[in-house]
């Protein structure tokens, strides 16, 4: 069954096995009947465990994760949530037993040239880009100091030093990036993004957008950005190399077109 996925405000609601397991049950559709004779349970034993009544074994933590369809992060999640330890090991990128996967994404970023591409964590972090985006970001002049340590592109998307300068649409797609935002909390209950929302909030411009962006997202409205103009210009820098940026706002200065790019925003974080 297909469902709209809930907006969450903070995680301290979500602490308990309960809590979490009422949470994902609700997100699939599931009632406790459905979901026990998925898992070879009772719906009374179910509704026990949502109410803390009664305390599940790490098996049927598994057996529940499974039914549920969890990823194994967030199956590691519940078995935390139970007071469990994780079943599965979580090995970061640059580590020798994701040495393959690494090499195969290094490959799609190279195929990518000499257009810009990166790829993202679900936290939204910039864990590998191209030559061609470091370019790019050369050109943008983004301010380093203001959006903190590494580059979190949510974070540069609506700081008020980073991207938000160059998109002459940024209250709509603003609006749009943040429904992306809860739904993904909803969907993950990860503490990293919790605490990324709450810093957003903060920006400039940024809490009033969340509500106009769910509503989008309802009617399955297609964000597209527009983009000031960021051409290469012929000629010298200021150390005298041949060629040089120039920003334009779209309005044909200098020569240039007055149709911005359109370029099409991803929903999600993912290479592109």
């Amino acid at each position: 069954m297909c469902v709209d996925v809930p907006v969450l405000e903070s995680s301290g609601a979500l602490e308990s096995f309960g809590d979490l397991l009422r949470h994902w049950r609700k997100l699939r559709g599931c009632s406790q009947l459905s979901l026990a004779l998925e898992a070879g349970s009772s719906a009374r034993h179910i509704s026990f465990v949502e109410s803390g009544r009664a305390r599940p074994s790490r098996a049927m933590v598994l057996r529940l994760a499974e039914a549920l369809r969890l990823s194994l992060r967030d199956q590691n999640l519940l078995l935390g949530g139970a007071g469990f330890a994780p079943a599965y090991p979580e090995s970061p990128l640059d580590s020798a037993a994701l040495e393959r996967a690494r090499m195969a994404l290094e490959l799609m970023l190279a195929k990518q040239e000499p257009y810009p591409a990166l790829i993202m964590n679900r936290s939204w972090e910039v864990i590998m880009t191209n030559q061609a985006t470091g370019r790019l970001f050369g050109l943008l002049d983004l301010d380093s100091q203001a959006l903190g340590q590494g580059f979190n592109a949510l974070r540069s998307f609506l700081h008020p030093q980073g991207l938000k300068r160059f998109i002459r649409n940024w209250p709509i797609a603003a609006g749009m990036t943040l429904a992306r935002l809860q739904r993904d909390l909803a969907l993950t209950l990860d503490p990293a993004l919790f605490a990324l929302m709450e810093e957003v909030k903060t920006y400039p411009g940024v809490r009033s957008r969340a509500a106009a962006g769910n509503r989008a997202r309802r009617a399955g409205l297609v964000l597209v950005h527009h983009h000031r103009q960021l051409r290469h210009a012929p000629g010298r820098d200021s150390a005298g190399a041949e060629g040089g940026a120039v920003l334009s706002d779209g309005r044909g200065d200098r020569g240039g077109s007055s149709a911005a790019p359109r370029l099409t925003s991803p929903t999600s974080p993912s290479s592109g």
